[in-house]
């Protein structure tokens, strides 16, 4: 998957830190069909870093999770687990296949009687 990384007001990120954001969001983007790219900004403000991971994927919404600490180590954990959780949540699209074969098993039953 593609990652797109912006650093607002930020310091230089370090290229651990990207390979281990990289590394997350292959994993979870492996969960979501079709993923296309995934947005990871870092920002401070003050003395809290945040980031903030927004994943994009065809005829859906993006995805976005959004994670604060002191500095962007734990603010990337915080961020990648309420994506994944997000992930997780995403209902999936049956097969249409998977549905005539259950209704077929259904009719084939027959009703049920008393």
């Amino acid at each position: 998957m593609r990652m797109i990384v912006h650093a607002h007001h930020a310091p230089a990120v370090s290229p651990r830190l990207l390979a281990r954001a990289q590394e997350a969001l292959d994993r979870i983007g492996a969960r979501l069909p079709r993923t296309r790219d995934a947005v990871v900004r870092f920002a401070t403000d003050g003395q809290r870093c945040r980031v903030e991971i927004a994943l994009r994927a065809p005829r859906r919404g993006d995805v976005v999770a959004l994670g604060s600490g002191k500095t962007f180590g734990p603010a990337l954990s915080a961020a990648l687990g309420r994506l994944a959780t997000q992930v997780n949540r995403v209902q999936r699209v049956p097969d249409p296949r998977v549905r005539r074969e259950r209704v077929a098993r259904e009719r084939a039953r027959g009703p049920m009687s008393a």
